[in-house]
């Protein structure tokens, strides 16, 4: 297995092209196979930018909050960055096929204006829209219609063909690049007890511990990250990018976007809660019970007895967090952390 090959899922290390031959559905029982018994969810306990806080939403109704990708801390989180020129090459030959034109023994340069010519020969938009090939499915008829409009409506000079063409495969590259956008994520970890996942809130906030559930349907949105050098490729699904989407492009979406990330942060252990919203919008789910609550090492008082009132009046076990005396790892606290003011008597008898 060399470099490029090499990825980390569960835990375990694994070929990167076995994972993608696995497909949706295997993968689908390989996750659910590994899903643990509790997961962890970090929360900073502050407030957002919408003006409230999530955190708290989530301890005092069991729910989680789902987001997109671009507020994560990874800047390569779910992003594409195929090039246009990769995408409007593949584009503009697809284009090319459905309207029977032999790409293959014409420059690249020159197809938008063979395309062109095409359309000029059918005289009309609606005699060009009448020409349109049945063998497409619904979402290449209606691409293949715009690019049709687009370009009657820019003009009958060559340019003003081109032009047009050139604004309907712009629209699709646009399109493309904030396809993941509409998916919405929760992540969630196997620990509480990770240094680098407290610090993403300076250990000033809480972790609560879910007790999972095999029989419930959440299980279905739930899958473990996988970890590689190989950044991700989109080739494949920009090619059907106007193709009703099927099982292997939900697939693509999936394993090279959804799921993806560095194998620097194979130390989080992610889980990820995916969900498609039509809407675009944020939002808090319900999620599964509640098992435990720990405190962050740095939380102030007066946050930590409010989120303690909260774990009391629901009926939440709660504890604290905190060095360990010889190493770099953390664990629970042997005390009440939910007392201040037993922290500092217990500091004021030594003095």
């Amino acid at each position: 297995m060399n470099e490029t090959d090499f990825c980390i899922i569960c835990g375990k290390q694994c070929s990167l092209s076995d994972i993608e031959s696995l497909g949706w559905e295997k993968f689908n029982v390989l996750a659910h196979s590994q899903l643990p018994k509790q997961l962890f969810r970090y929360f900073p306990n502050t407030v957002s930018v919408d003006g409230k806080n999530h955190s708290i939403e989530a301890l005092a109704n069991g729910t989680v909050y789902i987001n997109d990708a671009e507020r994560f801390d990874d800047c390569f989180d779910c992003a594409i960055d195929m090039e246009w020129s990769a995408f409007y090459e593949k584009r503009i030959k697809r284009y090319c096929t459905y309207l029977d034109i032999d790409y293959t023994i014409v420059p690249l340069e020159e197809l938008p204006y063979k395309i062109a010519l095409k359309l000029f020969e059918f005289g009309t938009p609606q005699n060009a829209l009448n020409h349109v090939p049945n063998t497409l499915d619904a979402a290449q008829k209606l691409s293949l219609k715009n690019l049709i409009l687009n370009a009657f409506i820019a003009g009958k000079s060559a340019d003003g063909w081109y032009s047009g063409i050139l604004k309907q495969i712009k629209d699709e590259y646009l399109n493309f690049l904030n396809c993941l956008k509409h998916f919405k994520i929760a992540c969630f970890t196997v620990s509480p007890y990770l240094n680098r996942m407290w610090a993403t809130n300076s250990s000033t906030g809480f972790c609560i511990e879910y007790e999972t559930d095999n029989m419930s349907d959440l299980c279905h949105n739930l899958f473990p990250v996988i970890y590689s050098q190989q950044r991700n490729d989109y080739t494949e699904l920009s090619l059907n990018c106007d193709k009703l989407p099927d099982i292997s492009d939900l697939w693509q979406m999936y394993f090279n976007g959804l799921l993806r990330k560095s194998i620097h942060w194979v130390d989080q252990q992610e889980w990820r809660l995916i969900s498609y919203e039509q809407d675009n919008k944020a939002k808090n789910i319900p999620f599964f019970k509640i098992k435990k609550v720990y405190l962050g090492n740095k939380m102030p008082c007066d946050e930590r007895s409010k989120i303690i009132g909260i774990c009391k009046e629901k009926g939440y076990p709660y504890v604290g967090i905190k060095r360990q005396p010889n190493s770099f790892n953390l664990t629970d606290c042997p005390y009440d952390c939910g007392t201040c003011a037993k922290l500092k008597s217990n500091v004021n008898q030594f003095l």
